[in-house]
This record gives C-alpha cells, sequence and structure tokens, in this order.
C-alpha cells in the first residue's frame, strides 16, 4: 500500500477511505447522498464507504484515517531501514571480497563474516 485517499462523511453525504495500491490503477470515487454512490465505488476491493448522518461513523472514521496513516509512516520507515542496511550490507560485502581476493583475510574468515552480514 502506497497511500490512502480519503474524503470525510458529513451528515448529507457519504465518505471514503481508499487504499492505494498502484496509483496508476486508482479508481476515484463518487460518494454522496444527493446524486447516490456509484456502484463502482461500492464494489472497490480497496475502498471503505463510510454513511452520512451517523456522529459515531464520523468519529470511527477519524480513528481508522488516523490509524492506518500511522502504520502506513511506520512501515515505510521500516523499508527505508531494510533498503539502508541491504546497501550498507552489499557494500561491506564488496570491501570484504576485496580484502580477500588481495589476500588479507583467508576463505574462512569471509565466509563467517559473509553469513554475519547476510544474517545467515
Amino acid at each position: 500500500m502506497t497511500s490512502i485517499e480519503t474524503k470525510r462523511p458529513s451528515f448529507v453525504t457519504n465518505g471514503y477511505m481508499q487504499f492505494i495500491i498502484n496509483p496508476e490503477l486508482s479508481v476515484k470515487q463518487k460518494v454522496s447522498i444527493v446524486s447516490g454512490t456509484t456502484v463502482e465505488s461500492m464494489k472497490d476491493p480497496n475502498a471503505v464507504i463510510f454513511t452520512a448522518m451517523q456522529k459515531k461513523t464520523l468519529k470511527e472514521f477519524d480513528e481508522l484515517k488516523e490509524y492506518v496513516l500511522s502504520r502506513l509512516d511506520f512501515y515505510n520507515s521500516q523499508q527505508q531501514n531494510v533498503i539502508s542496511h541491504s546497501v550498507n550490507g552489499f557494500d561491506d560485502l564488496t570491501k570484504l571480497k576485496s580484502l580477500l581476493d588481495d589476500g588479507v583475510i583467508t576463505q574462512g574468515d569471509f565466509d563467517t563474516k559473509k553469513k554475519q552480514i547476510l544474517g545467515i
């Protein structure tokens, strides 16, 4: 999931929360009471429709939106850590291989350190 798109429900219009997996394939949601919620919006498996005219719905919408955004931020920060660690690990392996090729370390030293870097 890359992002979310939202429209907060009100007392006269429905709202939605759409989970964007691939921005190029996302469907623009059309929700309201006046002109109706479209069938496509109701069938979208990546969208949740929130009905109008309910105070409880507004609170639930806000809570869910905050939760999803916080989890998305957490996931994105974790992904950055993994990418950064992977790049550093590959740099370390490259340097280690260079030391092996130059005869500074043995094959056994290289294999041990390689397993440590790769976490195996």
